[in-house]
């Protein structure tokens, strides 16, 4: 009996290991793509699958909206690139209210009519939670401890 017992732990110990490192190898593992969409390198490869309505024509060129947002001093790449990196964007003035409001109407709009509770969770999380929103392995080095 007590050498089974032995035995038995020597086993779940094995178990244990090999479970983590099945863990390990599924939670490094991508996301897989429907075997539909198309491959692309970049932007350049997108591919259109599908339009609503005809785009509105124009009398002149439109300008795009970050050329916009940068000329009336809403949009602030330079100031982005130096807190997050590349295709970031800062936010100013009438805009980042406007980006808040939109976020506001739609938060009023679904706990109104949609049966959705609004929660205000810890910012600190265990690291349970973290595998669950997939932050972690991936952001392990950033997480705080």
């Amino acid at each position: 009996v007590a050498s089974g017992k032995a035995r038995m732990e020597e086993l779940q110990t094995q178990v244990d290991t090999l479970d983590g490192q099945l863990r390990n190898t599924l939670e490094r593992l991508p996301n897989q793509l429907d075997a539909t969409v198309p491959d692309g390198a970049d932007e350049s490869g997108d591919v259109q699958v599908h339009q609503k309505g005809t785009p509105k024509e124009f009398a002149f060129t439109p300008r795009e909206h970050y050329e916009l947002g940068e000329a009336l001093g809403m949009m602030d790449f330079e100031t982005a690139s130096r807190l997050s990196g590349t295709r970031f964007v800062v936010l100013r003035g009438q805009l980042a209210r406007l980006e808040r409001a939109l976020g506001q109407y739609m938060l009023d709009l679904h706990t109104g009519s949609n049966g959705y509770e609004e929660t205000a969770v810890p910012v600190l999380v265990n690291s349970e939670a973290m595998y669950g929103t997939d932050k972690l392995p991936k952001f392990a080095d950033q997480s705080f401890r």
